[in-house]
């Protein structure tokens, strides 16, 4: 019995052993330590084959999830991106903008700003009639403009045979020169207008010359090259067919209208006229 203590103390105190709880098992693992097999792919890991097909489902679902992901980020992309697009080509209107409200005063400071300008030989009608009997203001409404721009939708929108209705058009520097007066057909050729108004109102173009000022004066003012224009159109032609002062008059005076726009005071123009 002697001869064998040795070899059981050894193994009581032997390390890794039962009592150190470090041994190696019967089969050479560790206690405690993860199956050889460890390492594998999950497919391999020895799970039921209901586990395997729960985890691959979970997968293709993942999948489909992402990909419909990418799907939505996409679409939004190309929405932002025509949405963008769109704003660029057809930018939107300014909102939120308050029209500067123009007084008489205001008007009169443009009107006495340059002096009249110079006649031009241009204006003088070859065989000018004797039937006018007064001259008209106008505006055209729109914020630019040429002649043949208006004289062609006189012809193609309203039908009219002589084209432009005005017998002079002056410009504001956005289509034509700022101040520039153009001379229309129906004064060069002494025939009646066509801007007073149709029906009982015909017969006032028979005797009335139009002038029509480019832009809409119920937004803004006549430059002041423009007025300048005016003051020297309206003598050359109160001298020339004997016209008074107190037949100059606004559109709106022979029609149911706006024009030539609120923003012009004819009475101050007259006042000039009077006093030149």
């Amino acid at each position: 019995m002697n001869d064998d203590a040795p070899e059981i103390q050894d193994a009581a105190v032997s390390p890794g052993g039962p009592a150190g709880g470090g041994g190696a098992t019967s089969d050479g693992a560790r206690p405690g330590a993860s199956p050889a097999n460890s390492g594998a792919p999950l497919e391999m890991r020895g799970d039921s084959p209901l586990t395997a097909i729960r985890r691959q489902g979970r997968q293709r679902r993942i999948k489909r999830a992402l990909a419909m992901l990418e799907w939505i980020v996409a679409f939004i992309l190309v929405g932002v991106g025509l949405y963008f697009l769109w704003f660029l080509v057809f930018p939107p209107a300014e909102t939120g903008t308050v029209a500067r409200q123009y007084t008489r005063e205001d008007f009169r400071a443009r009107l006495r700003a340059l002096p009249a300008t110079v006649e031009s030989p241009g204006w003088l009608a070859t065989n000018p009639s004797p039937r006018w009997r007064r001259i008209v203001i106008h505006h055209t409404a729109t914020d630019s403009g040429t002649v043949e721009a208006f004289d062609r939708n006189h012809r193609e929108e309203r039908k009219w045979e002589n084209g432009l209705g005005y017998h002079f058009v002056i410009g504001n520097g956005r289509g034509m020169t700022d101040g520039e007066v153009a001379v229309g057909k129906r004064w060069r050729e002494q025939l009646d207008g066509a801007h007073v108004g149709g029906g009982a109102d015909r017969k006032l173009n028979e005797t009335s010359i139009g002038i029509a000022l480019v832009g809409n004066f119920e937004h803004d003012l006549p430059t002041a090259r423009q007025l300048a224009s005016l003051k020297a159109l309206l003598n050359f032609l109160r001298r020339e067919c004997n016209i008074g002062l107190a037949s100059i008059v606004g559109h709106r005076d022979m029609s149911s209208t706006a024009c030539p726009g609120k923003n012009i005071y004819l009475d101050e123009v007259l006042l000039v006229l009077a006093n030149s």
